[in-house]
């Protein structure tokens, strides 16, 4: 049973409210089955394997981070120094931002729970997640950060391959770093530790209740808010894709950027954004039209 409007969409609340006529009672109780049906078979999706894999990423990303960390950590002893890490701070939330959108975008719009390795793996959340928004709040700590904890480990390898084909060798603690290497590792821990978080700062913006600080950082704009996602969780969940901090949403939003990127794939490929998600969240139809 749906039991908590925040386990709705804004679009099936919305209809609930229109609902009207004798066949009322049946089609809600049509849409409440097969809505809970759904968000079962799609929740029954996460294995065993995939805990492991969540389990795996964390540990690793732990240890490069704070490795990266320990590099960095001496040369913070100076104003140009203090300067540089504000400056990649700043950067390096606006790409984590850009990123998330990205890939939220990709995994909302394209391929099925079918596709090999990725289709269970990641996507799955994804379909779960339109069809009961509040099922993130459920996840513990590990089940939310995981992925974002693999795709994080990727964001901090570059400086380190850069060193190998610029410098000859990878950093090391207490070896001497020019700006450009220390700029460039200061970078990519803040913007992969942003993309590791993220899936927790969207696990935020759906919770009724977070802790004060939390809250805090919502009302200052430095994570993602509630306001600002609830834009996306209106069907057909085509805009306001970025979820680290939600900054970039207004502005490609403004410049139609994912419905251009849409339509240039799907002249080249002949694929149709979305139509997997539709089909998975097409029980709001039997809230819309009651005379079928």
């Amino acid at each position: 049973m749906i039991t908590t409007v925040s386990e709705i969409t804004v679009d099936e609340a919305e209809c609930l409210k229109k609902t009207e006529g004798p066949e009322k009672k049946e089609n809600i109780h049509k849409f409440a089955k097969v809505k809970t049906e759904r968000s079962k078979q799609l929740a029954d999706g996460y294995s065993n394997e995939k805990r492991m894999m969540e389990i795996t990423s964390i540990s690793l990303f732990a240890c490069f981070f704070f490795y990266n960390v320990y590099i960095i950590f001496p040369y913070i002893n100076s104003t140009t120094a203090a300067l540089m890490l504000l400056v990649a701070v700043v950067v390096g939330m606006l790409m984590a931002d850009f990123v998330s959108g990205v890939i939220h975008w990709a995994a909302d719009t394209w391929g099925t729970t079918e596709w090999a390795f990725v289709g269970n793996t990641f996507i799955r959340s994804f379909r779960e997640h339109h069809i009961d928004p509040a099922a993130i709040t459920r996840h513990d700590w590990i089940e939310t950060n995981g992925d974002n904890a693999l795709v994080s480990i990727f964001f901090l390898l570059p400086p380190h391959i850069i060193n190998l084909l610029f410098y000859g060798s990878l950093p090391v603690p207490g070896m001497k770093l020019d700006n450009f290497q220390l700029f460039t590792l200061i970078f990519n821990v803040t913007f992969s530790l942003f993309i590791a978080f993220t899936n927790q700062f969207h696990k935020w913006a759906h919770s009724p209740i977070q802790p004060t600080i939390v809250r805090k950082m919502q009302e200052y704009g430095l994570i993602l808010s509630r306001q600002n996602h609830l834009v996306h969780h209106k069907s057909p969940f085509d805009c306001y894709y970025c979820i680290t901090t939600g900054w970039l949403n207004p502005f490609l939003t403004r410049i139609e950027f994912w419905r251009r990127f849409e339509e240039l794939i799907s002249y080249t490929t002949g694929l149709l954004p979305r139509s997997d998600d539709m089909k998975w969240n097409d029980h709001i139809d039997l809230l819309k039209d009651k005379k079928k």
